[in-house]
């Protein structure tokens, strides 16, 4: 989590539901202010966690999370090969529901 100006920033939400709810709270880290996620990619160990991150720190501050910033193509259907675990693009199909939660995602160029 870093802070930029008046924004509270994640980088990246984990590779289960609850990894980075859990490790703050070990840690005694309050991410209430998380304002904005960034996205490295859409693959699921780094995007598991943001929608869960979304409801649960909405119950602590109804201004939480209303950005994801990811980069150019992070919507585009996956083509990865046969022998590859990872075979489809998760986010397309979370996408509308994130958003109906008052989420924008920024798509970096």
């Amino acid at each position: 989590m870093v802070h930029v100006d008046d924004h509270c920033i994640l980088f990246d939400t984990g590779p289960y539901p609850d990894t980075v709810i859990h490790n703050a709270k070990v840690l005694g880290v309050d991410l209430s202010c998380v304002t904005d996620i960034v996205l490295s990619h859409f693959h699921f160990d780094h995007t598991s966690g943001l929608i869960p991150m979304i409801e649960h720190l909405r119950q602590q501050n109804d201004k939480a999370i209303r950005r994801v910033h990811v980069a150019a193509g992070f919507f585009s259907p996956c083509c990865a090969p046969a022998s590859s675990a990872i075979r489809e693009n998760q986010m397309i199909h979370a996408r509308s529901m994130i958003e109906k939660s008052g989420v924008r995602f920024i798509i970096l160029q």
